[in-house]
């Protein structure tokens, strides 16, 4: 090592004096000693600063629009989600060129002068955004959408978004809970998560290299592979994890930084004169190639069904592409990219990713938004590029000419930062109040929801019941098992969220499939061929209401496939039942209401004015139709029991009677027991040989 002695030097193994003695140090005097040994003389070819891309901005333009476009519901996008991974490849292109820049030109990371920088570019115009969105959705929201959404405010200003909507994601009936209109912060969260840590891991991996000789551009690309397997495996075992999880984007975020190493490599090798080449057409092709196959992956061309592989093909086609106009800058591609409009909207993209979800929750809140998807699209976009444009000039330009030449200057604004993401947190909580009355009946429409009703109630032996279905199924449950109790038969339940009892397949809302035969339909055959119930109760909303798979792709209720696929496997898992059960019964889908009774009852309003007329999911009636004329079962309507004359109630008894547009509350589906008994008696179903004799 060249320069003036120092009392401890670091050889690749640990700490030794001058005499090769080893040396306990504490953490902070080894960081301060490891990157005194990497002096400038013994570090590859410097290299250069790293400077503005035009084109880069370009490609924020496209992944901007892209989830701007999608969200505003414009069909040639429906896949347009994928620009949120072209946003973490780019990250980790860009944040990796910097740190590795200054970690080979001075010797060292300087962590604080990283975080003051993230937080003066980041953290200004969130924060603001956050607290604009939490005045108006406070004015325009009902006090249920209120406190629903509350806690997603300071989990974005946490930057622990991202945990919080994967937590809420494990819950099925938050499907039917109103949309945050801070969703889209998850993936800032995950960012944030990101550069916490990658600063030190770049660190360690630079060190890792240099002690056994390695590329620090195939050590990131091993481990982009590595998380990419990892993602894999998220998206069959946990799909919502896989596409909320901050390990599950770690692949995208690497690949970019695998690219942005590979890039530096490139530019020290032309330094140093070990590699000189012009621009040949590989650059021109690699960014074609990539900038198509990103546009492929948002359109309705690539309906793969899987947020997964969505994510592997746009994170690919970007990395290709920011590979490709690195090596040939001049290309048409890196043209087109670094026109004046893509260049703006590129610097306004973080504004617009930030202000378009605001816009359209709330928007459609307060009943702004046309239904239409191309005037809705351009009062969207516009509205998106306005504010995005405002807040460029007021917020992002002036916070952006904040000095960092000092290093009590920096500490301040990293400082700075923190305190600013707490008081903002405690800002939403304050603004976003509740009134008591509301958070009541909140408390009780939620009330009473177990994880999943799996047990068996056992009376006498004269009747055995079994219960196979999906949510309906599950808010169904306790109502029979109370009957059960008091008429003494026994009850058993196989029941799974969203999935459709008959042999269909259908997808969650992630675009994933739900393994329903697994959950439900294998299980409840497996009770039926050992226990030959008296009567099954096969119950099912979700086979309206979810996505269908068929030999020619997905159908809903809208398409005329859809009733064949339905009655085949509707048939099918009929057939299958009807040797061990004595007689199936089919529960057509319950009236629903357009919008949630408690909704309205969170506003104050009486009771009364809250009614809502019963209205039915499209395809209701042909598949009640088809289900009258399936052999070996009948059906049975419950319609009238829970909304009679076709209007439903806000309250019955004193009682909440939804916890949402479709879904009964579990103490009042319990109350009106005796009433879906009567219900059954009156359509020839009798579930034991002891009829009630009281109760509502």
């Amino acid at each position: 090592m060249t320069g003036i002695a120092r009392p401890f030097l670091y050889d690749g193994s640990g700490f030794h004096d001058i005499s090769g003695k080893p040396r306990q140090v504490d953490l902070a005097k080894a960081y301060t000693l490891l990157t005194m040994t990497m002096r400038p003389e013994a570090r590859q070819p410097k290299a250069t600063a790293f400077v503005h891309r035009p084109p880069l901005d370009g490609i924020r333009a496209i992944a901007a629009l892209l989830v701007v476009l999608f969200h505003a519901g414009v069909p040639m996008f429906s896949s347009g989600y994928a620009g949120v991974d072209v946003f973490f490849v780019l990250s980790g292109f860009l944040i990796t060129s910097l740190l590795a820049r200054e970690l080979y030109s001075t010797g060292r990371l300087d962590f604080i002068a990283f975080y003051a920088r993230r937080a003066r570019r980041l953290l200004p115009t969130a924060l603001l955004v956050l607290l604009v969105t939490a005045v108006v959705y406070e004015k325009v929201a009902s006090p249920l959408a209120v406190s629903e959404n509350r806690g997603g405010f300071i989990a974005a200003a946490l930057y622990v978004a991202n945990w919080f909507f994967l937590a809420r994601s494990a819950d099925y009936f938050a499907e039917t809970d109103h949309v945050s209109p801070v969703q889209h912060y998850w993936s800032l969260s995950v960012e944030e998560q990101y550069y916490l840590l990658w600063p030190l891991v770049i660190l360690l991996l630079f060190l890792l290299a240099r002690r056994y000789r390695l590329r620090l551009d195939g050590i990131t690309l091993v481990l982009a592979v590595v998380g990419l397997l990892h993602a894999w495996m998220l998206s069959r075992y946990s799909p919502m994890e896989s596409y909320f999880g901050t390990s599950a984007r770690a692949y995208q975020l690497l690949l970019g930084a695998a690219v942005g190493l590979h890039c530096l490599r490139r530019e020290q090798r032309q330094a140093s004169g070990r590699h000189r080449s012009a621009p040949g057409p590989t650059g021109a092709v690699l960014a074609a190639g990539g900038l198509a196959v990103l546009l492929l992956s948002a359109s309705p061309l690539m309906s793969t069904h899987s947020a997964y592989w969505h994510g592997v093909v746009s994170a690919a086609g970007t990395a290709a592409l920011i590979l490709g106009l690195e090596l040939t800058p001049t290309s048409s591609v890196a043209s087109l990219l670094s026109r004046r409009p893509a260049v703006l909207l590129g610097g306004w993209s973080y504004a617009m990713y930030l202000w378009h979800w605001p816009v359209i929750v709330i928007g459609d809140e307060a009943g702004l938004l046309p239904g239409s998807w191309l005037p809705r699209s351009l009062l969207v976009v516009g509205l998106t590029v306005a504010l995005s444009a405002l807040t460029a000039y007021v917020v992002e330009r002036p916070t952006g000419r904040i000095r960092l030449a000092s290093g009590r200057r920096r500490g301040m604004i990293a400082a700075a930062g923190m305190i600013a993401a707490i008081v903002t947190a405690t800002g939403c909580s304050s603004v976003l109040t509740v009134n008591e009355r509301a958070q009541q009946l909140v408390a009780q429409s939620r009330s009473g929801i177990p994880g999943g009703i799996k047990h068996l109630s056992v009376g006498g032996h004269k009747s055995r019941v079994l219960i196979i279905g999906d949510s309906h199924a599950h808010f169904m449950a306790p109502a029979f098992d109370a009957l059960a109790q008091e008429e003494g038969f026994t009850l058993q339940t196989v029941e799974d969220p969203g999935c459709p009892w008959p042999r269909v397949i259908a997808d969650d809302p992630s675009g994933q499939v739900i393994p329903c035969d697994r959950l439900v339909r294998d299980k409840a055959l497996r009770i039926a061929r050992r226990t030959h119930p008296d009567t099954v109760l096969l119950i099912s909303r979700s086979v309206l209401a979810r996505p269908i798979h068929t030999p020619n792709g997905v159908v809903t209720a809208s398409d005329p496939e859809w009733i064949k696929v339905i009655a085949a496997g509707s048939l099918k898992f009929v057939k299958q039942l009807h040797p061990y059960v004595g007689r199936i019964i089919i529960l057509e889908p319950i009236a629903e209401t357009v919008d949630s009774p408690v909704d309205c009852l969170s506003t104050g309003a009486d009771p009364a004015s809250c009614a809502a007329p019963a209205v039915d999911e499209p395809g209701t009636k042909k598949l009640e139709r088809m289900w009258r004329g399936l052999p070996f079962s009948r059906t049975v309507d419950f319609d009238n029991v829970i909304c009679p004359n076709g209007i439903c109630p806000a309250m019955d008894d004193g009682m909440v009677t939804h916890r949402d547009d479709n879904h009964l509350t579990l103490p009042y589906a319990v109350h009106i027991r005796h009433r879906f008994e009567r219900a059954l008696v009156a359509q020839g179903v009798v579930l034991t040989d002891r009829i009630w004799k009281n109760g509502p």
